[in-house]
């Protein structure tokens, strides 16, 4: 299937021309080229072959809840984003369950941290731990797990054998502090990435800006300006953006943004220049048919080989060609 500027699609089973997201609201892709889908709206994951065919792989559509189980018995409440480890496991920050699903390859469905309707930020492994709205999640080259913790305002991660701590911010505490771990601030943190080097990337959403965490949680602001939006390309803080929702990064070191009320993909070289590489007549030519209640901005982007996918919170899914 070519992929390339293509528009993806699918709530229901078919292939990619014919059925539609709801809200789609983060794409990952496993080793043997299937892409996943969450959609936000739906409270379902989908599941694409590399020959198009869409099926729902967990959850049921417009059903919530927060059973764990096998494929279509399970439930999720508002899954707003994925990501793969090297085990082809996917896991889900489940937003609205203020926890982290785990999503094995035979599609079975647990909790694996965090508890359903229990919101908070307790730091303590799997179920004992607390959340408040998870929205952005990565998993880095040795399967450690990055929350972005959007309703406590910090960065969480969760080791290998699920202890969940604090790594960065202060819940409760929203701000634009850089600095080591417990001085730095961010207001609903919402994407995260995670680059070769181990170095974590956050689209702070509420201070529309760019964040980078290293592993020891020392966080600085690589672009854009806290509460400063805008949508002016420039170099590091000189760009603005507004409501940072998602980034990307490839091994070279550049970060793409998805930056929602602006209606663009914005790019961050290496070098730290802010380009606007999509912006709304491109966004839009791809979309056709009557919008639905979803508003008309990117809300997610994830690098898959040399294409950049971008999650279309008004219609579906499309890719940029990068190569």
């Amino acid at each position: 299937m070519d992929l390339s500027h293509a528009k993806l699609a699918g709530s229901r089973p078919g292939q990619c021309p014919t059925a539609a997201f709801q809200c789609p609201s983060s794409v990952a892709a496993d080793t043997a080229g299937n892409l996943y889908v969450a959609d936000s709206v739906a409270n379902t994951i989908h599941r694409i072959t590399p020959a198009g065919l869409i099926t729902r792989f967990a959850g049921a559509h417009f059903e919530t809840g927060s059973e764990d189980g096998r494929g279509l018995h399970a439930r999720f409440n508002g899954p707003l984003s994925i990501t793969i480890d090297s085990h082809n496991n996917l896991y889900v920050a489940d937003s609205r369950n203020s926890t982290v699903r785990k999503i094995t390859p035979d599609g079975v469905v647990s909790t694996v941290a965090g508890a359903a309707g229990r919101i908070g930020s307790t730091n303590a492994p799997g179920v004992a731990a607390r959340f408040f709205l998870p929205a952005g999640i990565a998993s880095d080259a040795a399967g450690n797990i990055y929350v972005a913790d959007a309703g406590n305002h910090n960065i969480r991660k969760i080791t290998l054998n699920g202890v969940v701590t604090t790594l960065a911010g202060a819940a409760g505490l929203p701000g634009s502090n850089d600095g080591a771990a417990g001085i730095a601030r961010f207001d609903t943190p919402y994407g995260i990435a995670v680059d070769v080097h181990g170095v974590i990337y956050v689209a702070d959403q509420g201070n529309s800006a760019i964040r980078t965490v290293t592993n020891t949680g020392l966080v600085s602001t690589l672009a854009g300006l806290a509460r400063q939006s805008g949508d002016s390309d420039g170099h590091e803080k000189a760009a603005r953006f507004s409501s940072t929702q998602s980034v990307a990064v490839d091994a070279a070191g550049n970060v793409y943004v998805a930056d929602t009320r602006n209606n663009a993909i914005r790019k961050i070289s290496s070098a730290g220049d802010v380009t606007t590489i999509a912006a709304a007549p491109l966004l839009i030519g791809f979309l056709d048919g009557p919008l639905p209640t979803c508003p008309n901005r990117p809300s997610a982007v994830a690098l898959i080989g040399g294409l950049l996918f971008v999650c279309e919170l008004s219609k579906g899914i499309f890719s940029i060609d990068l190569r």
